[in-house]
């Protein structure tokens, strides 16, 4: 007998948002395996930015439930779901500007839920968070003085401090050169290689295909599709969605 799937970190069952009889989500369900990559992408206003923030408690739905490793967390606020493993980031980095980048990471620990690590045993962490997401040279750098990119690269740090099972990516890699893109890609799969379960974001569907095993694609606050990434985004309804066409095209294209 073949062994059975293991449950899943993460389920989104039926999850909506209605606001003055507008749904701006409706119905989504979406299970996230231990150490699975899931991206989300659809045209701008599909949901996809609602979405993260119903399962990361920065939103409350109207209906629909949030389970993480099986216990119902809907509606629960940021903070506590963050010491319970799941966390999200931002598209707009926003450190501490005057502090170090060291430092920022120092505060995403003593938030985290390991607020009693030693000192010396903090430091180390730092150094090893800060050289995963490439900025080992840049630990006594303010955070004013690094690029967009090294800004985001250290919001993933702060995030990976708060020891994180599930993490939410949004738009690693807006705005950025081809070259920078490409590093938010390998650093997506290092993410993975650490255990991680990721729910990813973004507009470069390239990267998106490249890091998820499955798409789930949305518009106008529903699910149009979800499977593979070639699959989804030569479906009819993905096409017709981004570029207003109904047939198969060549998805690495989608770049929007």
């Amino acid at each position: 007998m073949a062994p059975s799937a293991p449950p899943p970190i993460l389920a989104v069952e039926g999850l909506s948002l209605c606001l003055q009889g507008r749904c701006l989500l409706a119905e989504v369900d979406l299970t996230l395996a231990p150490g699975e990559i899931v991206g989300v992408v659809g045209p701008n206003g599909a949901g996809k930015t609602t979405l993260f923030r119903l399962i990361s408690g920065g939103l409350k739905p109207t209906r629909g439930r949030v389970r993480l490793q099986g216990r119902d967390v809907t509606g629960w606020p940021p903070h506590r779901l963050c010491r319970s493993g799941l966390v999200r980031t931002f598209q707009i980095p926003q450190p501490f500007p005057e502090m170090t980048a060291a430092e920022n990471v120092r505060i995403a620990l003593w938030f985290g839920k390991n607020r009693q690590e030693a000192e010396g045993s903090q430091d180390r962490t730092i150094h090893e968070l800060l050289a995963v997401v490439g900025l080992g040279a840049k630990a006594h750098r303010p955070g004013r003085d690094l690029t967009l990119s090294e800004q985001r690269r250290l919001e993933v740090a702060r995030a990976l401090a708060t020891r994180p099972r599930v993490l939410l990516l949004d738009e690693i890699a807006a705005g950025l050169s081809p070259k920078a893109v490409g590093e938010a890609a390998d650093l997506i799969l290092r993410l993975q290689a650490r255990g991680l379960s990721l729910l990813v974001i973004d507009h470069f569907l390239t990267l998106t295909a490249r890091v998820s095993s499955r798409l789930l694609a949305l518009d106008r606050g529903r699910v149009i599709a979800l499977g593979p990434p070639k699959e989804v985004l030569n479906h009819p309804d993905v096409l017709a969605a981004y570029l207003g066409v109904g047939q198969a095209g060549d998805y690495e294209e989608l770049s929007l």
